[in-house]
């Protein structure tokens, strides 16, 4: 049986015919649609180049193929390329006995009226919130959203399986089927498990924080292009903190358009030998090598779904400290969570901790032991519970 996985990644094409891309999802990402469909399809917007880009992950591999539609960016090219997006994605589906659509993303609604067009059964991973994709408040900015989220609610109830990352949060923003019945049918089904990939030997020991006189707080997003993710509350959190005595730095992972502007404010807080940016990994190694090389990890987001870099960094055996919104208070203690632009109050938390070494250490454990229940194994099953659905509901339709 064949899959169609529609999601929002951008990759290029070498002249080889071999996908990559410079994010984390990469042929070891995909391949855990192969573990249940002997064919999955990645259907994602891209270009052609002659040779890919250093430190990219390969896409296609054994079992998986990729379909790539022409590159947008910005809403007026998506709009001036629509008719040749939707040709490409219906093409693409056509092919496919099913698909699965990973939302919300600029691609999900389309792909939802091509499958229903098509009459294939198929399923969404809600990995977001939909209500953060514009996190501007200006009237374009209201508008989409109002809509990204009037689509998303509307796909929830009529697909036929929907997976969610959370356990409750986007569960009640976006209920489906089977949440709203509280059970499943072989029609319509419901699963959660998050997208992080987390194998057993990603886990490290428990954190010493006892001794220690500087102390380096961490921040991973792939995209630094907006204040969604509170990179500026970060450097001035650090800067309070500086300010309070203790010996703090913060290194960012990542890379986008605002860095400078991010650099900027660090240069004007007196601050910017103490912030690094150490650029976009591809490699999950190297995001692990810099969650082990700190000490707090810091994430004031605006919104999120159950941000995989907070479960990482859990796994890392990281204090963490992140905003409360969406799907995080399912991961962190109470007096670990502020408001997304609490300057003043990330402060007095992480002053707290660093006089508390004892307190760290107990967090380091603690943290551990909750990232335990997001592990490859733990998630793998769940995973696989939630396309055997599908793929049964399949051969059903397709025998009658």
């Amino acid at each position: 049986m064949k899959v169609a996985v529609v999601t929002d990644l951008h990759f290029v094409k070498d002249k080889n015919g071999d996908s990559y891309t410079p994010v984390m999802y990469g042929y070891e990402f995909f391949k855990r649609y192969h573990n249940v469909f002997e064919e999955v399809c990645v259907v994602a917007r891209g270009e052609s180049v002659d040779v890919a880009p250093e430190n990219s992950l390969k896409v296609n591999g054994e079992g998986v193929e990729t379909v790539m539609m022409p590159a947008t960016l910005g809403i007026k090219e998506y709009a001036q390329k629509y008719f040749k997006l939707r040709k490409a994605m219906k093409d693409a589906i056509k092919n496919c006995d099913t698909v699965i659509i990973r939302t919300p993303s600029a691609l999900s609604t389309m792909a939802v009226s091509i499958a229903k067009s098509l009459k294939k059964p198929f399923a969404l991973e809600v990995v977001a919130d939909p209500g953060s994709v514009k996190v501007t408040n200006s009237l374009k900015d209201k508008l989409i959203r109002s809509y990204i989220v009037k689509s998303c609610k509307d796909a929830c109830m009529t697909a036929n399986g929907v997976a969610y990352v959370t356990k409750y949060f986007l569960q009640s923003i976006c209920p489906c089927r089977a949440t709203v019945s509280g059970k499943d049918t072989d029609e319509y089904f419901t699963g959660n498990y998050s997208s992080v990939t987390l194998p057993l030997e990603y886990y490290s020991e428990p954190k010493k924080y006892t001794g220690k006189k500087s102390f380096k707080i961490v921040h991973t997003a792939n995209i630094i292009g907006s204040e969604a993710k509170g990179h500026s509350v970060v450097i001035r959190t650090v800067a309070k903190l500086r300010e309070k005595g203790f010996d703090v730095s913060v290194c960012f992972v990542g890379d986008g358009a605002l860095v400078p502007t991010l650099k900027e404010l660090a240069e004007t807080l007196g601050i910017a030998e103490h912030v690094v940016f150490a650029g976009k990994f591809a490699d999950p190694s190297k995001v692990r090598k810099c969650l082990l090389d700190s000490d707090i990890y810091m994430l004031p987001s605006e919104s999120e779904g159950l941000p995989r870099g907070v479960i990482e960094a859990m796994a890392c055996g990281l204090v963490a400290i992140a905003s409360n919104v969406s799907g995080i208070p399912e991961l962190l203690d109470e007096r670990d969570m502020k408001e997304p632009k609490d300057v003043d109050g990330y402060a007095e938390r992480i002053a707290e901790l660093l006089s508390d070494p004892e307190e760290m250490e107990k967090a380091s454990i603690r943290n551990i032991e909750v990232a335990k229940n997001y592990s490859s194994v733990n998630l793998t099953i769940n995973r696989n519970d939630f396309y055997v659905k599908l793929k049964r509901l399949v051969e059903k339709k397709q025998k009658n």
